[in-house]
């Protein structure tokens, strides 16, 4: 078929940057909410009485921790993350209603979601950019346990599409007839028994290529998608589990439409075909295997490669992240206890063993066998202890080398990973053989790797600290300025501080920043020799105005020097003519995929619109049972009765208004019903565990000055002032608090 190139995907990834300035934020909060978790648990004790109705304070701390979090992350643009987050959500306020049902099969799922969350946020810090679908183990789970909604794999496939236009076929294909809907429910059936699958996949694809041929516009294009997605089917591609069985049988109510003249594409079921396909392509690609219509769908909806997932796996969330926390603090005093014995002082050398043995319980628990390094640490501090002429450089650089090794290890780590066990043990054997006074042998090219990367990033961050330093003296004199222009004589050192940082700069290639430091340095220098009027200057848009952003802007700059330095060359300009540094945004907004829910509520909308507007009953029926059947399938029970009582409204005494009327009521008027008599209880817990929890310069809301607008901009350590600093698109969308449902708030 001969397709129209459609709009291409939205592929970029998301930038880390503002995630680093939120994620010890949102670590806290989440980690918060496991702790109010663990209370409530042991609240639930014998000594309340076996009659006693258990409270729900502890809950509602949860639920406020989670609710935190959970506006970030969508704000920042994270969208399956922040839909696993309102999945914790509902499953708290579930719980906040009936507190008795809270028990430890609820707890362990609640925590392991938590986990999986706090785990894949910090893999998307360190720049790893797993796929989000990785989290659907907890996300099914924690749904489930909601209850309401059914989860689906495609919910956490945050990719953007549209509708291409597809070409009118140059050669006529055939069309439907009306066989069609019966060869479909045969093969269907088959596949369901999952008999003869390549047979049977062809059969489908078979009707879907005549579905396509005998449709136009969005209708056709859905069609298109289902024939790849039988492709998959045939080629054995795709599993054929619980949800490719429910996309064919929705597929066949979708039939059943077309052939009845009534073409009525979902968004949603198109996006589910689109995720199936990218699924299919995926293993197609690892297997090298050549697929016609999946390759012409990836060639015209721009689809990228993907890695092959299976979403019945657990990824994230193995492992307690207090435990990960616990090892890198026990990981940092190890490393300050050698530091001190390589200086040849053995006054703490007990505590040093015996950080050292903590540290091997850790890893033990973590990753069993790994202990042997620590072991193999405890040897070499045992045998230069006892001959002081072992302790060469040498053995100091081998010790160095293994605590390097864990500390990177852990920068990120993750309980499936096979070399960090080798490598582990690869360690403790060079440490052996060292402490028995021979030869280490020559260092392995993954530890001279290990060593670079180390340097790099020491040389980064004592460059980026130095350039901290700097820009914190000229936001303070700065500062000082805004508030009162009389001191502007302590403006002086400002011009031979941005000509250090300009030139420290150019050295690092951060061409775009010295040309900004050379523009903010001759702005200051105009500003000592020739004083602006002080009206004009703090008009919106005036000078102080572009200077306290261009300050803004650039300290946002230095610290991505951190974590990627080749990312911040590329993603700030600086523009002469308004002599602004500016961040580069993408013009097209990454946007969340509908849900199932939002999808069947639009499709119900539009049944009620076009009762406003006259439907022939016969084809209002048609519809009617249709979307009773989708949502039936889906468990949308509440829906599904609202469809009958509508249609009952039609038949008794056609009211339609009132038909129309009840189609239009979202479920999500009985969630904010109970949102709203869980409102003043939250309100309650967020007061109670304000002093504990946030800090207070967190609730201050008096309006800053323009150099209070300065320190928001680069020096703030408000949880929202920090996103706001991070990201533009937190910038404009960031309301006065996180949005009850994040990923529909928009």
């Amino acid at each position: 078929m001969n397709l129209a190139v459609s709009t291409p995907l939205s592929t970029t990834q998301l930038d880390p940057g503002p995630l680093v300035w939120v994620i010890e934020q949102v670590r806290e909060n989440l980690l918060a909410a496991q702790a109010a978790l663990r209370k409530q648990m042991q609240w639930r004790s014998p000594a309340q009485g076996d009659d006693a109705q258990p409270a729900a304070g502890y809950l509602l701390q949860a639920r406020h921790q989670v609710h935190q979090a959970a506006g970030a992350i969508d704000l920042l643009g994270y969208f399956s993350a922040a839909r696993l987050a309102l999945a914790t959500e509902r499953v708290l306020a579930r719980f906040i209603e009936q507190p008795a049902g809270f028990d430890t099969s609820a707890q362990s799922t609640l925590e392991s979601g938590l986990y999986a969350l706090l785990d894949y946020l910090e893999a998307q810090r360190s720049g790893k950019q797993e796929p989000a679908l990785k989290l659907f183990k907890q996300y099914h789970a924690l749904t489930e346990l909601a209850g309401g909604e059914i989860a689906h794999p495609a919910d956490l496939w945050d990719i953007d599409w549209t509708w291409p236009d597809l070409p009118d076929d140059t050669a006529p294909s055939p069309r439907l007839h009306p066989d069609d809907r019966g060869n479909y429910e045969r093969a269907l059936l088959d596949l369901l028994r999952q008999r003869d699958l390549p047979l049977t996949g062809r059969a489908l694809q078979s009707v879907a290529r005549r579905a396509a041929a005998s449709a136009s516009g969005h209708e056709r294009v859905l069609w298109w998608l289902a024939d790849g997605f039988f492709e998959a089917l045939a080629l054995g591609l795709l599993p054929v589990d619980l949800y490719a069985k429910r996309l064919c049988n929705r597929l066949n109510l979708q039939l059943k439409s077309v052939m009845a003249g009534q073409q009525q594409p979902s968004r949603r079921l198109a996006h589910e075909l689109l995720f199936f396909c990218s699924q299919a392509l995926a293993k197609a690609h690892a297997q090298g295997m050549q697929v016609e219509t999946l390759g012409a769908i990836q060639t015209r909806m721009h689809l990228p490669v993907a890695v092959v997932v299976d979403y019945q796996r657990t990824y994230f969330g193995l492992l307690d992240p207090s435990l990960i926390q616990q090892v890198r603090k026990r990981i940092g005093l190890v490393k300050e206890g050698w530091s001190q014995l390589g200086n040849d002082d053995f006054t703490r050398v007990g505590k040093f063993v015996e950080g050292t043995h903590l540290l091997g319980q850790a890893l033990r628990e973590i990753s069993p066998g790994a202990e042997s390094l620590t072991a193999a640490i405890e040897h070499m501090v045992q045998a230069v202890s006892e001959r002081r002429d072992l302790l060469t450089p040498e053995r100091v650089l081998e010790v160095a080398t293994a605590l390097l090794f864990l500390e990177a290890s852990f920068d990120h780590f993750q309980a499936d990973d096979a070399e960090f066990l080798l490598r582990a043990s690869e360690l403790a054997r060079r440490l052996d053989r060292s402490a028995e006074g021979m030869a280490a042998g020559t260092f392995a090219p993954w530890m001279e790797e290990l060593y670079r990367k180390s340097s790099e990033s020491q040389t980064m961050g004592t460059v980026v600290q130095e350039l901290r330093h700097d820009m914190s003296t000229v936001e303070r004199l700065l500062d000082a300025y805004f508030r009162d222009p009389a001191t502007q004589s302590e403006l002086a050192p400002v011009p031979k501080l941005l000509a250090q940082m300009r030139g420290v700069l150019s050295v690092l290639g951060m061409d775009v920043a010295a040309q900004a430091l050379g523009h903010i340095r001759q702005t200051v220098e105009n500003l000592l020799l020739s004083p602006p009027d002080e009206h004009q200057a703090r008009e919106p848009r005036g000078l102080f105005d572009r200077l306290a952003g261009n300050i803004g802007t650039l300290g946002f700059l230095i610290d991505m020097l951190v974590y990627q330095p080749e990312l911040a060359k590329s993603l700030f300009s600086f523009d002469t003519q308004s002599g602004e540094l500016r961040a580069i945004v993408p013009s097209t907004p990454h946007t969340a995929p509908p849900s199932t829910h939002q999808d069947l509520q639009h499709q119900a909308t539009q049944l009620a619109d076009a009762l406003d507007h006259g439907l022939d009953p016969v084809q209002a029926a048609s519809q009617f049972e249709r979307l009773r059947m989708e949502a039936a399938l889906a468990q949308e029970s509440t829906l599904s009765a609202k469809l009958v009582q509508a249609r009952e409204l039609l038949g008794e005494g056609q009211d339609v208004s009132a038909a129309a009327e009840l189609l239009r009521s979202p479920r999500a008027q009985d969630a904010d019903a109970a949102a709203t008599r869980l409102a003043a209880p939250v309100a309650a817990a967020a007061a109670a565990t304000a002093a504990a929890d946030t800090p207070a310069h967190q609730a201050s809301t008096r309006p800053q000055s323009r150099a209070g607008q300065t320190k928001k901009m680069t020096c703030s350590t408000s949880f929202s002032k920090r996103l706001m600093k991070s990201s533009p698109r937190a910038r404009s969308a960031w309301p006065s608090s996180p949005p009850t449902h994040p990923t529909t708030a928009r």
